[in-house]
């Protein structure tokens, strides 16, 4: 009896030791080949890349869709999937702050022509891929890159719900519009989103920029039936000069993310990518601010006096509690007392001054007016309603010195 519990402790560690190595060697990122296909994979996402063809599939393990096909790289006029001397590709293990992972480096060679170099990255606990590009001269002659693609794609979403409940959010910001809509041409700089399908279980795609040192970003679709040709791609005018006998691997890194269910939540990830492969470290805050220069000088009521003053910092503060707004979150009122000339009522900064002069664009006269003569006194009548009180100053307006 003895000797058969000892025989069944044994086997019992053999099994749950075999069940321990079978679980760490699919866990994590891996790399295989198999013939000409090189696949970098965890147990979220898949790519594959064909050494032969020059091109690579993105696949959703977790939705066990393709949304990325036939996708291929781009440096200037050279195609990874255009006539190459050779396609070589290697792996390296990579641990930064996204964890640990490791990269797929594929080079395609050319002859009498610089080589490019294309890397794709996968995490062992991510949903996205990251990408980066480079060149290696070893031809005889100088090299001026200016334009890469990392992903170009004629066949993305194919057969996936294109033409139901279609929308795109750019990623545009400052004077160019955000927007999300249905379209059927896009393009846009930093990054964007599609959805499309089922809303109850949408196929969403993000790709963009993430880390941005010498070139600027940029991300295009356009309908083509039922799927999209799709390229994101970095552009500089100027762009970077390689020397024969050198190489120039780019520290730019861009975005993609096949695997996601929420569009929200697609986009905050996106964000927190962002963030931490720039290390950004934001003294952010929870609440809106409006801004009393543009408030007034954009006003459509042509029957209201202009009220870029602490007057009429008072009157929004009572417009937003008389909206609700203030049941959900804390508001800011930013008063300006600004005009932008060489001599203007910024080089004082204080009230007494503040009441003797305004910017005629946003204000009838000066930016303190009766009952409201002092900071103090408008910013604790704010304070009271329950708003912030904000003021914009800017630091230097002499523009007659160097």
């Amino acid at each position: 009896m003895r000797t058969s519990r000892i025989i069944c402790a044994i086997l019992y560690l053999l099994l749950l030791t075999i069940l321990v190595a079978d679980s760490n060697a699919v866990a994590g990122t891996n790399v295989t080949r198999d013939g000409e296909r090189v696949t970098i994979e965890n147990d979220r996402v898949a790519l594959t890349f064909n050494l032969k063809s020059g091109s690579y599939d993105v696949r959703d393990k977790v939705h066990n869709v393709v949304p990325i096909k036939d996708a291929f790289f781009q440096a200037e006029g050279q195609f990874s999937k255009a006539r190459t001397e050779t396609i070589e590709w290697t792996q390296q293990d990579v641990n930064d702050v996204f964890g640990k992972g490791k990269t797929v480096i594929v080079t395609a060679r050319y002859r009498d022509y610089a080589d490019t170099r294309w890397e794709a990255t996968l995490y062992d606990d991510k949903e996205f891929i990251t990408f980066t590009m480079g060149i290696v001269n070893d031809s005889k002659r100088p090299y001026t890159l200016t334009t890469y693609y990392p992903l170009k794609s004629y066949n993305v979403l194919r057969g996936m719900g294109v033409k139901e409940n279609f929308c795109a959010l750019n990623g545009n910001s400052g004077a160019n519009r955000t927007y999300a809509k249905d379209t059927t041409i896009l393009l846009c700089f930093n990054n964007m989103m599609i959805r499309c399908g089922d809303l109850k279980n949408p196929n969403i795609l993000v790709t963009g920029g993430l880390t941005y040192h010498d070139f600027e970003k940029f991300c295009s679709f356009t309908k083509l039936g039922d799927s999209l040709n799709l390229q994101l791609w970095a552009e500089d005018p100027v762009g970077k000069l390689i020397d024969p006998g050198t190489s120039y691997k780019s520290d730019d890194r861009f975005y993609l993310c096949v695997s996601n269910a929420n569009p929200f939540e697609a986009m905050e990830k996106y964000g927190l990518a962002v963030r931490a492969a720039q290390d950004i470290h934001l003294n952010y805050y929870d609440f809106p601010t409006e801004c009393l220069w543009y408030a007034t000088v954009y006003a459509q009521d042509p029957n209201r006096r202009k009220f870029n003053d602490t007057k009429g910092a008072l009157e929004e503060m009572d417009n937003a509690i008389k909206s609700g707004f203030t049941k959900y979150s804390r508001v800011a009122i930013r008063l300006v007392p600004d005009a932008y000339g060489p001599d203007n009522q910024q080089g004082w900064w204080n009230d007494e001054h503040w009441a003797m002069w305004g910017d005629k664009m946003s204000a009838d006269g000066a930016n303190y007016v009766p009952p409201y003569l002092s900071s103090e006194s408008w910013c604790q009548e704010i304070l009271r309603k329950g708003g912030l009180p904000m003021t914009y100053i800017q630091t230097n307006q002499d523009k007659h010195k160097p």
